[in-house]
């Protein structure tokens, strides 16, 4: 499966309103639920992508979900996927990335400091290579 088809593969990705308190379940075709994904982000709202954990993903991490600023949790774990780590420093709430076993490649990029809520990263059995940014040895952090 290849990332960059990421918005027909997500089996299900559940938005949470901070307003609303109320659960979106979306299925495999995101243009189903074109009307409640519009007014779902009328307000304010907190994404979770976690299953998509060793789904077998290929191809680089797609740009497009560095935009979603209410991403708090972000789960790409054992698959496939290889390049360079986009910067998420546009994702203010983002407190839990798992990019572990993966073939993602580069330096980790020194932005990943900028972002104030994080408190767990994984990046471990990847092809990085240089210096962890010190901005993130700074943080109180899990760091693997």
């Amino acid at each position: 499966m290849h990332l960059q088809a990421l918005r027909s593969s997500i089996s299900t990705v559940l938005l949470f309103s901070l307003l609303m308190q109320t659960p979106l379940m979306l299925s495999s075709d995101p243009s189903e639920h074109q009307e409640e994904l519009s007014n779902c982000f009328a307000y304010s709202v907190v994404l979770v992508l976690s299953k998509l954990s060793g789904k077998n993903l290929t191809g680089n991490i797609p740009l497009d979900l560095t935009k979603l600023s209410g991403l708090v949790e972000l789960w790409l774990d054992g698959n496939f996927l290889d390049g360079p780590i986009p910067d998420f420093s546009g994702c203010k709430d983002l407190g839990i990335i798992h990019f572990e076993n993966n073939q993602l490649t580069g330096d980790m990029p020194s932005s990943l400091a900028e972002l104030p809520n994080l408190r767990e990263l994984y990046m471990q059995n990847n092809k990085l290579f240089g210096k962890v940014p010190s901005g993130l040895l700074d943080k109180n952090l899990v760091l693997k």
